[in-house]
Formats: C-alpha cells, sequence, structure tokens
C-alpha cells in the first residue's frame, strides 16, 4: 500500500468498535445457524453504528431475510 493509499484510509475511514448489543446480536445470529460469526459481527456492528456496510455474502443476506433479522443498514453488492 502507498503512503497515499494509506493517508487516505486514515482520512476517510474511520474504525468502529461493536457495542455490547452488537456482539448479543451476532451471537443471535450465530445461534440461529449462520456460521460465520465474523460477518455477523461485521453486519450489527454497522447496524449499531448506524452506517452502511456492503457484502457480497447472499448467503447471509438470505440468511437475515429468512429469520427475519434487522436489515436497514444491510446491503449486498
Amino acid at each position: 500500500m502507498s503512503v497515499i493509499e494509506e493517508g487516505l484510509i486514515r482520512r476517510y475511514y474511520e474504525l468502529l468498535k461493536p457495542s455490547g448489543k452488537a456482539v448479543i446480536e451476532a451471537v443471535k445470529i450465530y445461534r440461529l445457524g449462520h456460521r460465520d460469526y465474523i460477518d455477523s459481527l461485521h453486519c450489527t456492528t454497522a447496524l449499531y453504528h448506524g452506517v452502511k456496510w456492503l457484502t457480497l455474502d447472499r448467503k447471509l443476506m438470505e440468511f437475515l431475510k429468512k429469520h427475519n433479522c434487522q436489515r436497514r443498514n444491510y446491503n449486498a453488492r
């Protein structure tokens, strides 16, 4: 990664830390049967921070829909 790329990332991207609620929701999704906890945690962290989260994981998106999980900030691309 170049110095310029790193500078742009540091300027425009913010590290989001999962809240307790996001962790609990990710565990619930895991217990419902989606076995990729990290993807679930990324997804719920975005939800609780009110930011968009882009994913190519259609299985996760279908799983969330099937189980009526909150999807307002989840966007499959």
